[in-house]
């Protein structure tokens, strides 16, 4: 698929804290927005990372770990320049994506279908399923299928199998040997 802009953002972490509770707004991590622009609007996917401030890492030293450290899929939404539904609210008056007023909305249900996908095959497999899922939502195309492929290891030959996959297929992997 063509016309489309690709753009990947990360916004800062930061640590917000303060000794008057009343004026402490936390700690953050950085995130990573995937932008896929197109003429009628973009859609994005966000990620939470683990990756915070030297100030907020000693902060939350503090205290035992919560989860796993590990990305979190935070949102897959839209960003359109005209409303989708009736009765849709403006949601920016000046959308930074956009550059201009916008309507959006989006899941964290959504993107967290996503997550596995691209953790094993990166912006080579984020960008087109960025692309079907702009067609979706603007074009009323098909919703993209975001189940992960898993990389081969060039070691054994075989693609290995997402969990619950039966349609995995072997395939030959030739290595040059080099000198």
């Amino acid at each position: 698929m063509t016309g489309f802009d690709h753009r990947v953002e990360i916004s800062p972490g930061h640590c917000w804290l303060h000794q008057d509770s009343s004026k402490n707004y936390g700690v953050g991590s950085c995130t990573i927005h995937f932008y896929c622009i197109g003429e009628k609007g973009a859609v994005q996917f966000v990620l939470g990372t683990d990756w915070f401030p030297e100030a907020a890492r000693q902060h939350l030293s503090k205290f035992p770990p919560s989860r796993e450290p590990k990305p979190r899929a935070w949102d897959l939404s839209y960003h359109s320049r005209e409303p989708r539904y009736e009765g849709q609210s403006l949601a920016y008056e000046n959308c930074s994506i956009l550059n201009g007023p916008c309507y959006s909305d989006g899941s964290a249900l959504m993107a967290e279908e996503w997550l596995e996908g691209f953790l094993n095959g990166g912006t080579e497999w984020l960008w087109p399923k960025l692309e079907e899922y702009y067609l979706s939502v603007f074009e009323n195309g098909s919703y993209p299928d975001v189940t992960p492929v898993i990389l081969p290891n060039p070691a054994e030959g075989q693609l290995q199998q997402s969990e619950g996959d039966t349609n995995a297929t072997r395939t030959d992997i030739r290595r040059s040997e080099g000198p």
